[in-house]
């Protein structure tokens, strides 16, 4: 079995404090771009907003409790992000997402209601996650999951952590023309079939999330010509976009660009959006995105979509 670690990063370090090494050095890393090249207002952090996307909370996973519930992980996650984070940021404005790999979505549309309603003038999205923790390696051994010699079709495990900054189009990043890219929506579903209790989905709620977000867009005739997703090796994540890719034959180009990033970095779980989102970007500014619109889908191991 091959992984996809961070080591100098994550090496002696588990579970919370795994996360928290990944993401304090990508939160400095998003800090020293963000502040490039501008003149900070005071007050620029404390009006910041942050939300951390971590893995669901699958107690067979991490050994946990079953009380242990989203406010525990905050509770264990956050301060110690802000004692080593090197930028003032508000608890207030702070808050952790157990939603897995589809909670970039999730966090999304929470962080343009908090944009939307005043209580922050950006948010920075944060997913961080790691296969290579020996508790999740161990869980997904136990479930024959991992990808080795007798079992190709499995996860190569992978850990990361990577952020996004979101601004109103009319916010202050906008007017100091530092917007790299527009967010045109984030639709979140359901699956009435779930992984992780041994059932095969067929995609039913990707493919409502999926049509509600093609349905959104202002061109009757618009086309998915370009996707990342998050494939892992795994059947069932093929057969579940397989299935969305049957139903939506007629919003897909005959052959659209897919990218699976699990190729290259692992399978980084809740890391997998914010990566994606910044793939997409670099796409665009890098001028190699083959169309106007790029589209991730994303499915978490317990239904959300």
């Amino acid at each position: 079995m091959f992984g996809c670690p961070v080591a100098i990063i994550t090496t002696g370090y588990v579970l919370v404090g795994r996360w928290v090494q990944l993401a304090v050095a990508c939160l400095e890393d998003c800090a020293r771009d963000l502040e490039s090249g501008r003149k900070m207002y005071d007050g620029f952090w404390q009006r910041t907003g942050l939300i951390v996307v971590l893995p669901q909370l699958v107690h067979e996973r991490f050994l946990s409790d079953e009380e242990c519930g989203e406010q525990e992980v905050a509770e264990a996650v956050l301060p110690p992000i802000l004692d080593f984070f090197s930028r003032p940021l508000a608890p207030s404005n702070m808050r952790v997402m157990c939603q897995g790999h589809a909670g970039t979505a999730f966090a999304c549309r929470e962080a343009a209601e908090w944009i939307a309603g005043r209580t922050v003038d950006r948010v920075v999205v944060l997913g961080v996650d790691s296969y290579l923790d020996p508790h999740s390696v161990d869980w997904l051994d136990s479930q024959d999951r991992l990808c080795t010699e007798s079992n190709p079709a499995g996860v190569l495990p992978g850990e990361a952590a990577a952020a996004f900054v979101l601004d109103a189009i009319s916010g202050p990043l906008a007017t100091e023309n530092r917007i790299k890219a527009e967010m045109h929506g984030a639709v979140t579903g359901y699956e009435t079939k779930n992984y992780l209790a041994g059932e095969l989905s067929y995609g039913e709620g990707l493919t409502v999330a999926a049509n509600e977000l093609v349905s959104s867009t202002d061109k009757s005739d618009f086309k998915i010509r370009q996707l990342i997703s998050d494939i892992n090796g795994e059947v069932w994540r093929f057969h579940e976009l397989g299935s969305v890719r049957m139903r939506m034959r007629k919003q897909f180009v005959e052959n659209p660009d897919m990218v699976c990033p699990a190729v290259s970095v692992g399978d980084v779980g809740a890391a997998s959006g914010a990566l994606a989102v910044n793939m997409c970007v670099q796409a665009f500014e890098r001028r190699y995105a083959q169309s106007e619109s790029i589209f991730f889908f994303s499915s978490s191991d317990r239904s959300e979509e």
